[in-house]
């Protein structure tokens, strides 16, 4: 079987983004793309992993091996620190700091919005406590990075309302994760406001995440 360029396109997408492994790629691409692949599917499009055909299987394991061989000869070349190393270096800065953070958070802004507050809310339940604050990014957003538009984070508090209070000590929040943005060598581009969201300029995106 000759896979589909659109299929080919995401996994290379998939490999690029660095965030699954080969399993969780081939998971993905069989639940999307079902129908191209000639799977037959259930009354409710639901499937098994052995309904799978045998050629479908083969032509994505060979172009998923192709991907991660592809973006290995490409790390050849990469810097022994990356932008996506640094911008770890960061959130683990602010998670000693007490803070909610994380990468590739959601596919959307709304949906890493109610990951962190998930999150928060769990924390509370457990300590009595929610995160000093929140930092992400989200699955769109790593699309425009590797696209060359730079890395947008999303920043906040977990405070219920919108006092004036709050609005400031979002806006502090926002200070905070920009500072640390520089400190590791970002160029941040932010107007300081807390409902506008920080821009990396120039970033990088080079993940080097799962091989495999």
């Amino acid at each position: 079987m000759q896979l589909s360029a659109e299929i080919v396109e995401e996994i290379a997408s998939q490999v690029t983004d660095g965030y699954y492994d080969r399993d969780a790629i081939i998971e993905g691409i069989l639940s999307s793309y079902a129908d191209q692949l000639e799977i037959a599917t259930g009354t409710d499009g639901s499937f098994e992993r052995g309904d799978v055909p045998p050629a479908a299987m083969a032509a994505l394991d060979a172009a998923i091996a192709a991907a991660f061989a592809a973006k290995a000869e490409a790390m050849r070349s990469w810097p022994a620190e990356t932008d996506c190393d640094r911008i770890r270096d960061v959130f683990r800065g602010l998670t000693e700091r007490g803070w909610f953070t994380q990468e590739n958070c959601g596919v959307t802004l709304q949906q890493g919005a109610e990951l962190a507050w998930d999150h928060a809310l769990d924390q509370e339940a457990a300590t009595g406590a929610r995160p000093a604050g929140f930092c992400f990014f989200h699955q769109q957003d790593v699309m425009s990075a590797v696209d060359g538009d730079g890395l947008l984070l999303c920043f906040g508090i977990f405070e219920d309302g919108e006092t004036s209070v709050d609005i400031e000590r979002c806006r502090a929040a926002g200070e905070i994760v920009a500072a640390a943005c520089r400190d590791n060598g970002f160029d941040v581009a932010w107007d300081g406001t807390p409902d506008s969201r920080i821009l990396l300029r120039g970033f990088r995106w080079q993940h080097r995440g799962p091989h495999a």
